[in-house]
C-alpha cells in the first residue's frame, strides 16, 4: 500500500512511502510514472542485496563503475533484458546497504 507524499525530490519526484505490515518498507518515486522503487530487503535476480560486499558485487557485475562508487556511494547496474531499466545499489561504505529498481532515464535524481 502507498501512504502519502512525503517529500520531494531534487529532480522533481513525488517520494511515497511504501506501506507492508504496518511499517515503511521502502519507498516510491513518481514524476509522471513511477521512477524508482526501493523496497527492503530487496536482492538483484543474481542474488546481490544488503550486506555484500563492493568485492562480491564485482564477481556478479564486472563492469561496475568504481570511481562512481568512491565518488557516490552507489553503482548502476543493468537489469538483463530490459534496457530501459536499472538497480542501484547503494554501497556508501564498501558494503551494499540498499537496493533498488529504476527507470534509466530517472529524473528523480
Amino acid at each position: 500500500m502507498l501512504g502519502n507524499v512525503t517529500s520531494h525530490t531534487s529532480g522533481g519526484c513525488d517520494e511515497y512511502q511504501l506501506i507492508s505490515d504496518d511499517r515503511v518498507a521502502g519507498f516510491v518515486y513518481v514524476s509522471g510514472t513511477v521512477q524508482e522503487i526501493s523496497a527492503d530487503p530487496a536482492q538483484t535476480p543474481q542474488g546481490v542485496g544488503p550486506g555484500w560486499t563492493l568485492e562480491q558485487v564485482k564477481s556478479v557485475y564486472q563492469d561496475i563503475d568504481e570511481q562512481e562508487v568512491t565518488q557516490q556511494g552507489q553503482a548502476v547496474v543493468p537489469v538483463p533484458g530490459n534496457a530501459a531499466a536499472v538497480f542501484r545499489l547503494g554501497i556508501p561504505s564498501g558494503k551494499v546497504t540498499s537496493v533498488s529498481l529504476a527507470y534509466t532515464d530517472s529524473t528523480c535524481w
